[in-house]
């Protein structure tokens, strides 16, 4: 599946939760999560969070330039209480 930048997924990682994240495959997440927690869940969880923002302030940018920074981190904050246990 492609997740273009303009896409609600984007908004969606800046408010990822690791908790709520999940594999498919149990045994993938195992994996994933002894790599994750080597590095620390607090921090894979703000780099995924600051990867969100990044790629929404780009679509901002190159997208929706003519809504101001109020509006635009009002529309995020809304997606992260739409979301809560998407990601």
């Amino acid at each position: 599946m492609l997740v273009t930048l303009a896409s609600d997924a984007c908004e969606q990682l800046t408010c990822f939760q690791l908790h709520n994240a999940h594999c498919y495959d149990p045994n993938e997440e195992a994996k994933l999560r002894l790599v994750i927690g080597s590095l620390g869940n607090n921090v894979f969880t703000e780099r995924v969070r600051t990867l969100g923002q990044a790629v929404v302030a780009k679509a901002k940018f190159t997208l929706v330039s003519s809504v101001d920074g109020a509006r635009w981190g009002e529309a995020i904050q809304r997606s992260c209480q739409q979301w809560p246990g998407r990601l």
